[in-house]
């Protein structure tokens, strides 16, 4: 029996097999390229777009409940606490509402004081100096 009565064509079949083959590649490639820019089409919130920092809060503030200033936070990032100035990068930020930083007055060199700032909204907040608890309110 002979091959060419069977309607087999050694001439055709290996064109017929790459054009699937290419068809079949050429389909995947298409599906991972479409993935690939679908994934890394991030849509950037406001958030992640601005990060807020201490600078966000700037402004005088106050104890609450005796009216004393408490620190001023400038507009730069930094802090001013009974005449000292703390600078941006000595202020830890734990959240977008939660900072940490050390005082340590001139006058006394080997103490010092941990404030834990948490922000409720953006005039008003709670502090932590060591075990004194107090909130703060802004005032301009």
């Amino acid at each position: 029996m002979s091959l060419s009565n069977t309607g087999f064509d050694f001439r055709t079949t290996p064109l017929l097999f790459n054009f699937k083959i290419k068809k079949i590649f050429f389909a995947l490639l298409s599906f991972f390229i479409l993935f690939t820019i679908s994934c890394g089409n991030e849509n950037k919130t406001k958030n992640e777009l601005y990060e807020r920092n201490i600078s966000y809060y700037a402004g005088d503030w106050i104890n609450s409940d005796t009216k004393e200033k408490i620190f001023i936070i400038n507009s730069n990032g930094s802090i001013i606490v009974n005449g000292e100035n703390i600078l941006p990068k000595s202020i830890k930020k734990n959240s977008e509402t939660n900072y940490t930083f050390k005082v340590i007055p001139e006058w006394i060199k080997k103490s010092s004081y941990t404030f834990n700032i948490n922000f409720i909204n953006d005039a008003k907040g709670k502090v932590n100096v060591g075990n004194l608890y107090f909130e703060i309110n802004k005032i301009n």
